[in-house]
């Protein structure tokens, strides 16, 4: 499979979305597109503090509503997977990223935190 046909479309989709969700002042500390089987291809991964505060279901409805505010309804939320902070995967790129710094674009692939990643693109950590 030629990663390069799947992650440039995507890349375009989350600026919008994290432009759009910054405009509605959806908190994101973590954003990246994350190529795994275990989640089962690309997912534009969001760490928000609204996942631990307000549970899964209350923050999908925020971030569905949040973006389509400004967007038609054409913008599929099937590749979108929300984490909260306990998660290991978040854990393990927030403290890599502590210690190392942040750059946009960076990439990261292997075991993190408890799942395998073959390839991970990274927007924002914060």
């Amino acid at each position: 499979m030629d990663n390069t046909i799947l992650v440039a479309p995507k890349f375009e989709i989350g600026d919008e979305i994290l432009e759009l969700l910054k405009a509605a002042k959806f908190p994101v500390t973590v954003a990246a597109w994350v190529l795994s089987r275990g989640l089962g291809g690309w997912q534009f991964v969001i760490r928000t503090p609204l996942y631990d505060k307000l549970g899964g279901r209350e923050a999908y409805g925020r971030l569905i509503a949040a973006v389509r505010a400004n967007d038609p309804a054409s913008m599929l939320f099937d590749d979108v997977r929300l984490m909260g902070n306990r998660n290991p995967f978040i854990r393990e790129v927030r403290r890599v990223f502590e210690h190392r710094g942040f750059k946009r674009g960076v990439s990261m692939a292997g075991s993190i935190g408890d799942m395998w990643v073959d390839d991970a693109r990274f927007y924002y950590v914060k």
